[in-house]
């Protein structure tokens, strides 16, 4: 494991944890030769988190980051689902009281 990620899971910095995961599956997914695999396994628990935190940007950002990952990994039916959730997310943060939009969106 990551020191950083240890870190702050000891001190429950939880926002921080989702956001370092979903950085470094990033990080995987821009090296030409990154691991694909675990970029998915790193954005699958930022989004985790993300949901509890009921972080709605940040799972569509967690969606976005695996759609890119099934891209490379040359599963494009899985991409569109990840995409489509991303979008849906989005849109329901752009109105008002999004944060029950947004649920009702991720649990479709």
């Amino acid at each position: 494991k990551i020191t950083i990620i240890i870190r702050l899971q000891e001190i429950g910095d939880v926002s921080g944890e989702a956001v370092s995961l979903r950085m470094l599956a990033y990080v995987h997914l821009a090296q030409v030769d990154g691991d694909r695999k675990l970029c998915l396994s790193l954005y699958s628990k930022s989004l985790a988190l993300s949901r509890d935190m009921r972080d709605i940007l940040g799972q569509a950002m967690c969606h976005e980051g695996m759609g890119d990952a099934l891209v490379e990994l040359h599963d494009p039916k899985a991409a569109a689902k990840h995409y489509s959730q991303a979008l849906s997310l989005r849109e329901a943060a752009s109105k008002p009281f999004f944060y029950a939009d947004a649920a009702a969106a991720a649990a479709a």
